[in-house]
């Protein structure tokens, strides 16, 4: 194509971004972790990884095997420090309202002190 047939490139076009802030896509990433989507298996592995993140823990690993009675305990981590262990209960729910965490503490307690 000739160049004189070529319009010449407006000099709007060369000019600085006028905006201070451009907005975000609109489509945005999900805000929650798909925990409904990871088989059990993986929900526990991921519990046991947060479990071994925390400042105080020396080390962390699975209680029991599957099937077994575990007395509420999924996991368990050896601490620094005068309380030597930490045990947890993995829970996949809806909802956690603290009445459930009460709940699931004196369920635990009143097992324990059968144990």
């Amino acid at each position: 194509m000739p160049s004189d047939l070529l319009s010449p490139v407006p000099t709007r076009l060369a000019l600085p971004p006028q905006a201070d802030f451009v907005d975000p896509p609109i489509d945005t990433l999900h805000a929650e972790l798909p925990l409904r989507e990871l088989r059990w298996e993986d929900f526990e592995r991921l519990c046991l990884r947060l479990a071994r993140t925390q400042s105080d823990v020396l080390g962390a690993r699975l209680y029991g095997t599957a099937g077994q009675d575990q007395e509420g305990i999924d996991l368990f981590a050896h601490l620094e420090g005068p309380k030597p262990y930490r045990v947890y209960q993995c829970k996949r729910v809806e909802e956690f309202t603290p009445a459930i965490i009460v709940g699931a503490v004196s369920e635990f307690l009143a097992l324990r002190a059968f144990g």
